[in-house]
């Protein structure tokens, strides 16, 4: 994967691989970069600068937003799904579970979309972190459109939430604190962010 330009040598203060800081928790190239390539899916006319504020904005961002809120909140959402798991000797049956999503990436969410673009009829995830909540998603059936941004799925999904309002990270991420730890990511930074009274610049 090329990188936005030359690797920031770690400090004390975060971690290897840290490009941004949001209230004060570390984003990880690694983290962002793990997804970028599915955006080709959603339009394959973006370039990797794109793609990467794409993740960023809609899905890294508001993850690590909402980690940043209730950390103890966030450690017993975990509990509870790894309790529903076991309560299903390491997994749901074969009956329904949760509550059934069904569209494309669009319909669906982009979190939820990346999770399940790969899997195969039939095949349930293990414990899943989106933002502002764990899940355990299932892929029911999919209409295998060769055209991946049109492409239906039927999902069942039981979700643990960690924060009140299943919007808030997408929607008040922009508010938190933004320090640009990398200074070649700051391009990939929009200008909503970059230039938020709150960011470090």
């Amino acid at each position: 994967m090329a990188s936005c330009g030359p690797a920031v040598e770690p400090t004390e203060e975060w971690p290897p691989g840290t490009i941004l800081a949001l209230n004060g928790e570390p984003v990880l190239e690694q983290e962002v970069d793990a997804d970028i390539e599915a955006m080709l899916d959603i339009d394959n006319a973006f370039v990797e600068t794109q793609r990467r504020r794409l993740v960023l904005i809609n899905i890294t961002l508001p993850r690590t937003y909402a980690q940043s809120l209730d950390p103890q909140r966030r450690a017993r959402a975990l509990a509870s799904a790894e309790a529903w798991l076991a309560e299903g000797d390491g997994g749901p049956g074969e009956e329904d579970f949760g509550i059934e999503a069904e569209g494309n990436w669009d319909s669906i969410g982009l979190d939820v979309w990346l999770v399940a673009r790969d899997m195969q009829p039939g095949e349930t995830t293990g414990i899943v972190e989106l933002p502002g909540r764990y899940a355990v998603i299932r892929l029911k059936e999919r209409d295998d459109n060769h055209t991946r941004n049109l492409e239906v799925m039927r999902l069942c999904i039981e979700t643990f939430p960690f924060v009140d309002d299943p919007q808030a990270p997408f929607m008040d991420f922009a508010q938190a604190k933004l320090e640009i730890v990398d200074p070649a990511w700051r391009e990939v930074v929009p200008g909503f962010l970059k230039y938020n009274q709150h960011s470090e610049q």
